[in-house]
């Protein structure tokens, strides 16, 4: 799910870069602004994929511990504790860096259905029920 996002930014990315170079000042400066917005939203998508996976590698560890444990018949509470611990907590973070992110493009879209809606005439957002969501 995080690559996949991060590759829809990527595309918004790529397709920018292009308009920038093409742009007059007064639109590059603008579209420049857009690019930062969509790095911030790419770094976002980069922790969580990193937490993500320091997660998934500390839960198989946990698993690992919890095998070796089993066929030397040692006790390792305090290392399963402690991978268990830091999946959680890897976890968690992945988590929050993903609804950042999916805040941020959240965010973007109403800014961007907000343009789209200042250009209709009053009568026709209401219509159009725009303004309830804006």
């Amino acid at each position: 799910m995080f690559s996949t996002r991060l590759g829809r930014v990527a595309d918004k990315v790529d397709t920018l870069s292009e308009a920038i170079e093409a742009a007059e000042d007064d639109r590059a400066e603008q579209l420049r602004e857009q690019f930062d917005y969509l790095r911030k939203r790419s770094v976002a998508l980069d922790i969580a994929v990193v937490l993500g996976a320091l997660g998934g590698g500390a839960t198989c560890a946990a698993v690992l511990a919890l095998f070796i444990g089993f066929l030397f018949e040692t006790t390792i509470a305090r290392v399963l504790f402690i991978l268990f611990g830091l999946a959680v907590l890897f976890t968690l973070g992945a988590l929050v860096a993903f609804v950042i992110e999916m805040l941020m493009a959240g965010k973007g879209l109403r800014a961007k259905a907000k343009r789209s809606g200042e250009v209709l005439s009053s009568g026709e957002a209401r219509r159009r029920n725009i303004n309830r969501w804006l």
